[in-house]
């Protein structure tokens, strides 16, 4: 075999792992956002649509929708008020959230920034 032949291999063999790499990536971000979102919408059953509730337990767990609210981890106060005047913008249908800005400044774009490195998507 020529090192030409050889160098011809190698780079297919590149060329197909990261074809895999790319398709492997993809099937679990898909079935990473298919579960999230499963797993959303029970929490939105199981509070009988009440979005502070489901946001509690999507971020802390199924048992936070039945517990007060006083009980409740504060990670999860957190997350639940953020998302809850997040949730707000939204159904107002405003063009720009100042509730979105806050939360980015407040840590949120180190978050995002964070998830982008995760990803592979800098």
């Amino acid at each position: 075999m020529s090192l030409s032949d050889l160098g011809g291999k190698v780079k297919a063999n590149i060329v197909k792992a990261n074809v895999i790499r790319e398709f492997s990536m993809t099937f679990l971000f898909a079935t990473n956002a298919s579960r999230g979102l499963a797993y959303l919408s029970k929490s939105y059953s199981l509070s009988n649509g009440n979005i502070e509730r489901t946001l509690a337990g999507y971020n802390g767990g199924h048992r936070l929708i039945f517990q007060s609210h006083a009980l409740w981890p504060e990670e999860t106060v957190r997350y639940v008020t953020w998302g809850t005047a997040l949730y707000q913008d939204t159904e107002s249908g405003i063009k720009k959230s100042s509730t979105l800005e806050a939360w980015l400044n407040a840590g949120g774009n180190h978050l995002c920034e964070k998830a982008e490195i995760s990803l592979g998507l800098e």
